[in-house]
C-alpha cells in the first residue's frame, strides 16, 4: 500500500478546488507569513547547507554538530571577534552573528574551533550581505 498517502492528499486537493482556497492552511501561519510577509530574524547556516548570502539586518544563524567557538569578521579581518555555541538539546549547538549595520555588498566572514579539543576547522566561510532588507 505504497500510495495510501495519496488518496487523502486526492480528497483534499478536490476540497480546496471546491473552496476556491486551500483547504487546511493554518490560518495564523498564513496570516504571519502569506498576507504579512514576515520574514525569520536569523538565516541558518551549516556546513553541509551554506547560506551564500542573506538579507541585510538578519542574524546569521550557525547551526554546529558540537560544541564550538565561532571565530568571525564582518571587516575582512580587520577586527574580530568570538561566539560560543549553545547547546539546544536537540544534538544541535547554535550561535548568532548580528549584521545589524552592515551594508549590502558586505561580508561576514568566519570559521570555528572545537570546544572539546580546541582543533580549528581549518578554513574560512563567508556569507554575502543582499541588499533585500528584513522588515524586523
Amino acid at each position: 500500500m505504497p500510495l495510501v498517502w495519496a488518496h487523502p492528499e486526492y480528497v483534499k486537493l478536490l476540497r480546496s478546488l471546491e473552496d476556491g482556497k486551500i483547504f487546511d492552511m493554518p490560518p495564523h501561519t498564513m496570516h504571519r507569513y502569506v498576507i504579512g510577509q514576515q520574514r525569520g530574524r536569523c538565516r541558518p547556516w551549516r556546513e553541509d547547507s551554506p547560506a551564500a548570502e542573506i538579507p541585510a539586518g538578519i542574524s546569521l544563524r550557525m547551526d554546529m554538530p558540537a560544541a564550538s567557538i565561532i571565530l568571525y569578521t564582518r571587516d575582512g579581518w580587520k577586527s574580530q571577534a568570538e561566539v560560543a555555541t549553545k547547546d539546544t538539546g536537540l544534538g544541535l549547538h547554535v550561535a548568532e552573528i548580528s549584521t545589524q549595520g552592515m551594508e549590502p555588498g558586505g561580508t561576514v566572514e568566519f570559521t570555528w574551533r572545537s570546544q572539546a579539543d580546541g582543533a580549528w576547522l581549518g578554513r574560512n566561510f563567508d556569507v554575502r550581505i543582499d541588499g533585500a532588507r528584513s522588515s524586523e
